[in-house]
């Protein structure tokens, strides 16, 4: 065994400073930022907004087609017989349908909406009522919620996906109520969910007021916060150890 002229071991010695500057690199590399998940709960009645169209990754309007180009409800009313209602200005008839409307009253309204409920009605001529969710950043987002038909009239109810995953995630026109859980869609930036409701399987609007109750969970890849800046002895004694380091392996020469 090579020993050094102080006694020690300098084989010993090498082994002990690699662990010791092993030890400190890995607490190094754990005060640097890292990726964490990080979820964001999107929940339709807290977010409506009577003021704003879209409201964040909201939009309200209707389409012809699923998947279709949405047209954006731009006017708000307020009618006596309840509900914050929107509705396109430019379709006009008895009661301004398609409608997406909540009722931010205390009462219930048509014997069945209840306070906080938000609801979709379908036009006279094949417009079919939309909420859009779009997807404000790459991540996994799972929905969970329910449709449903206030007096019973069976309204088709739609989920309709865009980007990688296009297509119908439900279809039901056969029933007044349908809940739904879809964990783990991979969603980017600008893919959207439509949430829709039209006429009956028979052609009918008559009570076609359906109440969508809606969660949607994101979630995302982000950078934790950086820590602390380490302690001047924590910098030390890396400084020490990459010094006896380059101390030991000169004498080994």
């Amino acid at each position: 065994m090579i020993r050094s002229h102080s006694g020690f071991s300098q084989d010993g010695v090498f082994r002990t400073m690699t662990r010791g500057v092993f030890a400190l690199a890995i607490l190094i590399a754990a005060l640097l930022p890292q990726m964490a998940k990080a979820d964001t709960v999107y929940n339709l009645s807290d977010d409506f907004s009577t003021t704003s169209n879209p409201n964040g990754p909201w939009q309200f309007g209707w389409v012809s087609t699923m998947g279709g180009s949405l047209n954006l409800f731009d006017s708000m009313l307020y009618p006596v017989y309840g509900g914050d209602r929107w509705n396109d200005s430019t379709i006009s008839n008895m009661y301004w349908i398609p409608q997406v409307w909540k009722n931010n009253s205390d009462t219930t309204l048509f014997n069945w909406v209840e306070p906080g409920d938000v609801a979709l009605h379908p036009g006279p001529s094949g417009e079919l009522a939309t909420v859009r969710f779009t997807a404000p950043v790459d991540g996994t987002y799972t929905l969970s919620g329910y449709f449903d038909s206030y007096n019973r009239a069976y309204m088709s109810k739609y989920i309709y996906s865009s980007g990688s995953t296009a297509g119908l995630l439900l279809t039901e026109n056969n029933s007044w109520y349908n809940d739904f859980s879809i964990i783990g869609l991979a969603m980017q930036v600008g893919d959207f969910l439509d949430f829709v409701v039209g006429p009956t399987a028979w052609n009918s609007i008559a009570g076609g007021d359906t109440i969508l109750s809606l969660n949607i969970t994101g979630s995302f890849d982000t950078p934790n916060p950086p820590v602390a800046t380490p302690e001047p002895g924590t910098v030390m004694l890396l400084g020490l150890g990459f010094v006896g380091l380059a101390y030991i392996r000169r004498i080994r020469a």
